[in-house]
């Protein structure tokens, strides 16, 4: 579905490494699935995890709002 909203990130823990949220743009809940799921077959990574986004502060043009109800 092209119009899924695009509020999900991903982290992950690496052997090297403590806990990163990993860069890039916000992705659809399947796009963050796929992502979670490619890490977490890498043999240097220890976890991984999706987070949903959500708006609580400063400049509002970096993170989608919910809309109001």
């Amino acid at each position: 579905m092209n119009d899924e909203p695009k509020k999900y990130g991903v982290m992950a823990e690496w052997k090297e490494e403590g806990p990163l949220v990993m860069e890039g743009p916000l992705l659809t809940l399947d796009a963050a699935r796929a992502r979670m799921g490619d890490l977490a077959g890498r043999s240097n990574v220890i976890r991984v995890a999706m987070f949903k986004v959500i708006y609580e502060g400063g400049n509002n043009t970096l993170i989608p709002q919910e809309p109001l109800l």
